[in-house]
């Protein structure tokens, strides 16, 4: 142990040495164990006297001696071929031999020096190995905003024992070619979960329970992770706009979206229907509003009773309504060439571009011995409940009867009853025994209207018959 190097530049200077000056190399080496101990062939210790060379010359020729020596064949003891005693004196190598040696020993000391400069590299990639310099990379998904989606563990690859494999890497493939990569390595692959990713398409493997490289037994089972894609939903193509609600409503939950609403007039969209929606991209569970239409505006109705007909149209149009005349008719209330009626009411509502109708005065009329007339009568009676049924027995609706006939190719109106309010499953009386009709006209239709929809519920047909006062 003493005689260990100290370092390995200690070995690399004496294989230096050795290289180019062998025989000097080999005088160090004697003087240097001169007296040592060494490990014979059977593991026995013994003591080897070794002489002292103080010239190459004299190492020279002992190694001629000894080749000499080895190369004559025995004789008589005591003597030589020559007739000589053995051991007279020390005979010279021959030059050619002395080359050899020479030749043989640079050999050999090559020969160590590259098997030193191996054991030293073969000792710094051992060294660096263990360090932890050459262990695997993690795999998986790690992208910003999400939780880790593969272990961060790291693994250095270690021999395979009987019966173990490596983890392959799996992030990144589909399921199936996932699966038959495992299957292929002896192990079994599980689905863990499906999540959304913004790095993975949907279908693909976004994170492995073990890093690539990690050392698992044959037939273990793994878990996985598979992305169902981004997650986001794109409402454009869906349709919504005109949508009925209840429909739009269905379909986005069935996308795991949840569904808000608010109401807005359209003149545009029936009442009922999606005019517009927000946002158009959004993810699973989150909200998206529904914007749905209330029909058209409802403008309330100006009055133009008393006004000539030229101010009655400007008002009108002005409210957002579309005026129309529906002929004259006597009033002793209002003054000859102005509006006495109108077929809406004041006060109420009604929808932006809805046709109002009014009725010009005639004045009084006049009694007179011997004038004529047209009378009419008719006696019903309607349930509102045929139009809106039971449901409706808690709700206002507010209707008119009226007399419509064609008075020279036009149609005119003329109110039997004024607009009023009754509930939606009252049954309306529609009797009146004289209908003053216009001259000369014999036929004409009362009806029964639903001011709040503008819409007929029910007409009859009515003759009038020629009388004399």
């Amino acid at each position: 142990p003493e005689d260990r190097y100290a370092s390995a530049e200690e070995v690399i200077a004496d294989l230096r040495r050795a290289l180019i000056h062998p025989s000097g190399f080999s005088q160090a080496f004697a003087r240097k164990t001169r007296g040592k101990r060494y490990a014979g062939p059977e593991g026995a210790v013994s003591e080897v006297p070794v002489p002292v060379q103080e010239s190459k010359d004299a190492v020279l020729a002992q190694e001629a001696d000894a080749d000499q020596e080895r190369s004559v064949p025995s004789r008589k003891a005591g003597s030589s071929a020559s007739g000589r005693p053995e051991g007279d004196g020390p005979r010279k190598r021959k030059p050619q031999q002395m080359d050899i040696s020479h030749q043989l020993e640079r050999i050999f000391a090559v020969t160590g020096v590259v098997a030193a400069i191996l054991i030293v590299a073969v000792l710094i990639f051992v060294v660096l190995h263990l360090g932890g310099l050459l262990k695997s990379k993690p795999s998986g998904e790690s992208p910003a905003g999400q939780a880790a989606e593969t272990s961060m563990a790291e693994v250095t690859t270690a021999a395979l024992a009987e019966g173990q494999v490596y983890m392959p890497q799996v992030v990144g493939l589909l399921e199936e070619d996932a699966r038959e990569l495992l299957d292929d390595s002896g192990i079994r692959m599980v689905v863990s979960s499906e999540e959304t990713s913004d790095r993975y398409p949907s279908g693909y493997v976004m994170a492995q329970e073990y890093p690539e490289g990690t050392v698992l037994e044959r037939n273990s089972t793994i878990t996985v992770k598979v992305s169902k894609g981004s997650g986001t939903i794109d409402l454009a193509g869906l349709g919504l706009e005109g949508m009925e609600f209840q429909a739009a409503r269905t379909l986005l939950q069935e996308k795991n979206l949840v569904v808000a609403s608010n109401e807005e007039s359209s003149d545009t969209i029936p009442a009922g229907n999606v005019i517009r929606y927000s946002p158009q991209m959004l993810r699973e569970g989150e909200t998206v509003t529904l914007t749905i239409s209330s029909g058209p505006a409802m403008l309330p109705v100006p009055d133009v009773t008393g006004m000539t007909p030229e101010a009655a149209n400007e008002l009108l149009t002005a409210s957002g309504f579309v005026p129309e005349a529906a002929g004259s008719d006597y009033s002793s209330d209002v003054e000859e060439g102005l509006v006495f009626n109108q077929t809406i009411t004041v006060g109420s509502t009604a929808p932006r571009g809805t046709v109002i109708q009014y009725t010009v005065s005639l004045g009084p009329e006049e009694t007179l011995i011997g004038k004529t007339s047209y009378i009419g009568s008719i006696d019903k009676e309607y349930k509102l409940s045929l139009n809106y049924g039971p449901g409706y027995a808690e709700t206002s609706v507010r209707i008119v009867i009226r007399l419509r006939q064609d008075v020279d190719g036009k149609p005119v109106y003329r109110n039997l009853i004024e607009p009023r309010t009754v509930v939606g499953d009252s049954v309306i009386p529609i009797s009146f025994s004289r209908i003053v009709g216009a001259d000369g006209v014999e036929e004409g239709t009362v009806e029964l209207v639903d001011l709040d929809k503008d819409q007929v519920l029910v007409s009859y047909p009515v003759s009038f018959f020629k009388t004399e006062e």
